[in-house]
């Protein structure tokens, strides 16, 4: 846990020695799993959860709880921080699958990986590092930064400007109304 709480720049209350091998919502965290507390309207469901450790916001008061306590000032953003710890990213070698086609004009910058049936069609852009999953759609023309991360179905319509960093869940459609 001291780790953990080093990571996002904790304040730890309670056994700092505690290990912890998971992350869970609050209301489904056992004792060896990390939760976190948005907001003092929900301490209702610590009831119904025993969880290691709670990331909580500075200066929220809360009922006698087992759990040690990493007080920060944005609980959800530092969950958000920790995820990783837990859930490594997966490694996949930078490639471009067999089955992936690739359209006329097609700029990949260094690192990038194309999953199996993704289909990049025409003068698109897609930066350093990104992983394009199985499956994807990105139409002619679209712009992809670093380090994204277009999960399994998505699909990015023409002109659509993607930033650095950014993931994009499985199915999701960018650049359509709706």
């Amino acid at each position: 846990m001291a780790s953990v709480a080093a990571h996002v720049g904790a304040r730890v209350e309670g056994d700092e020695t505690r290990m912890l091998r998971g992350v869970a919502p609050l209301g489904r965290a056992g004792r060896d799993e990390l939760a976190f507390l948005e907001r003092e309207s929900l301490v209702d469901r610590l009831a119904s959860s025993d969880p290691g450790a709670l990331l909580v916001r500075e200066g929220v008061d809360l009922p006698d709880t087992k759990a040690a306590l990493l007080r920060v000032t944005a609980p959800e953003a530092a969950f958000a921080a920790v995820l990783p710890l837990f859930h490594p990213d997966e490694a996949r070698p930078p490639d471009v699958h067999p089955s992936a086609v690739l359209g006329r004009g097609v700029r990949l910058g260094e690192g990038v990986s194309v999953g199996p049936f993704a289909t990049i069609e025409d003068g698109v852009s897609v930066g350093a590092r990104t992983r394009i999953g199985p499956g994807v759609h990105v139409a002619g023309g679209a712009r992809i930064g670093d380090d994204c991360r277009i999960l399994h179905g998505a699909s990015i319509l023409s002109a659509a400007r993607i930033g650095h960093r950014v993931v994009i869940q499985e199915g999701a459609r960018v650049g359509t109304d709706g």
